[in-house]
């Protein structure tokens, strides 16, 4: 049997992919090296995600799908598929060495996305979404190979050849196209020895991550220290928070279960005046970022994240943050006219401003219509436009990022650099609803 697709990586993207395709008649095989539920970040959906994704479960017909798109039909339909409320985005400024103190708003910025907890946007718990997107992808009749590494593809005169080790045998599949949803890994770009960029963007951060529980709501620490919250747009423990420093800034994605996703994203080789202090990069940047000690020094001064933050309970995905190396990275390639990356596996610009999600939604929407379901030999030319509108997106996400880790230090002027992010944002949700053919993510066309 040859498949019409063959996707690598059964997260959210690659799932939904499946699950789409399906829709259109495809033969899919859906290709997992580990199994679900697995830990993954990744988690803070936007408007624009949720409107992407109702579109697709409208177009498509995936009523199963549809309720993950506002928090309150996926409360309603999903109780046990865990997740957070996200009603806008937050920020608070901590100075080093003082107590968080806002008596006069400046160390604090709060962006509402939607009305109430109801139309609220998400924080998808990743191990039970991408576990009920592989299971809607199965029950639509895609087959899933679960721990299953790729050793090889190769291409034949009309279709590809995938060498599998499947629980220790060898196998091999033949598909007509080749997905790659493998986000880092980039299982595809090895595999054709493809190149990757070696100065990919501006912006130059590297992070460490996981899951928490035990962490006191961030708007009772407010109340504790006598700040007025009743005239905020929302309460900040229902947002994806940030916490701002002159030298890095932390994540904190609370979900309903009480687990809490915490990040730690400091920025490296920033130098020119007015930009992160010398020193953070490299301090997070050594050996001993592996060390559960690291998270815990960089906090300590400041007093407010050292509490509550400096010594959680971690649960995932071991009992330490990850660290990784540099995050930005980007293929030279990203598509040809059998096969195609998603664009979390295509490159990656950072974890602030919470593109992800939709820009990954974005792309699946765009590759539906003007990839999969064209003729093969239009399909070179649909290849070779989604690699520009991908490196437009790329482009424009590092250009509206990386100015704010210059102004980490300045925090009025780091909230003035924000919003050209939430203006493209607005203005792409708007131009979604006046045209027929949705513009590139962000309006980056």
């Amino acid at each position: 049997m040859i498949f019409d697709v063959a996707i690598i990586g059964s997260g959210f993207a690659g799932a939904l992919t499946a699950c789409l395709l399906r829709r259109l008649g495809k033969s899919v095989l859906l290709i997992e090296r580990h199994c679900h539920p697995r830990f993954a970040i990744g988690e803070s959906s936007t408007p624009a995600a949720d409107l992407i994704l109702r579109t697709l479960c409208d177009r498509y017909e995936l009523p199963a799908i549809r309720p993950l798109s506002r928090y309150g039909t996926w409360c309603r339909t999903y109780p046990a598929v865990r997740r957070g409320c996200k009603r806008g985005f937050s920020y608070f400024f901590h100075e080093n060495g003082r107590e968080f103190s806002s008596a006069d708003r400046r160390h604090e910025l709060l962006v509402a996305a939607n009305v109430d907890e109801e139309h609220a946007d998400t924080h998808w718990m990743r191990s039970d979404v991408d576990a009920f997107l592989c299971q809607q992808a199965i029950r639509l009749g895609a087959a899933y190979h679960d721990h299953t590494e790729v050793l090889d593809v190769h291409r034949e005169p009309h279709a590809w050849s995938l060498a599998l080790r499947r629980n220790r045998n060898t196998v091999t599949r033949r598909c007509s196209i080749l997905v790659d949803a493998s986000g880092p890994a980039g299982v595809l770009g090895h595999r054709l020895s493809l190149k990757r960029r070696d100065r990919p963007f501006r912006t130059a951060t590297r992070a460490a991550y996981g899951h928490a529980t035990g962490i006191k709501p961030w708007t009772a620490e407010l109340r504790h220290k006598g700040i007025d919250t009743t005239d905020y747009p929302f309460q900040p423990h229902r947002s994806v928070i940030h916490h701002i420093t002159s030298r890095f800034w932390v994540w904190e994605i609370p979900f309903d279960d009480g687990t809490t996703s915490l990040g730690l994203v400091a920025p490296q080789g920033l130098r020119p005046s007015g930009m992160a202090e010398p020193g953070a990069a490299e301090s997070f940047g050594r050996s001993e970022a592996d060390t559960p000690m690291s998270w815990d020094r960089l906090l300590a001064p400041f007093p407010a994240l050292a509490r509550r933050l400096g010594t959680p309970r971690w649960c995932a995905p071991r009992d330490a943050p990850r660290p990784t190396g540099r995050l930005q990275r980007q293929w030279t390639r990203f598509a040809d006219a059998d096969w195609v990356m998603l664009p979390h596996t295509a490159g990656f610009v950072d974890p602030l401003h919470s593109t992800g999600i939709a820009q990954s939604l974005a792309a699946i929407e765009w590759l539906l219509p003007n990839y999969f379901h064209v003729h093969p030999r239009v399909r070179a030319a649909a290849a070779a436009a989604y690699q520009r509108r991908l490196d437009a997106e790329f482009d424009l996400i590092d250009r509206l990022i990386w100015p704010c880790y210059a102004a980490l230090a300045d925090f009025g002027r780091f909230q003035a650099l924000t919003m050209p992010y939430f203006a493209a944002a607005t203005t792409y949700e708007q131009r979604r609803s006046e045209s027929a053919v949705p513009p590139a993510f962000l309006c980056a066309d």
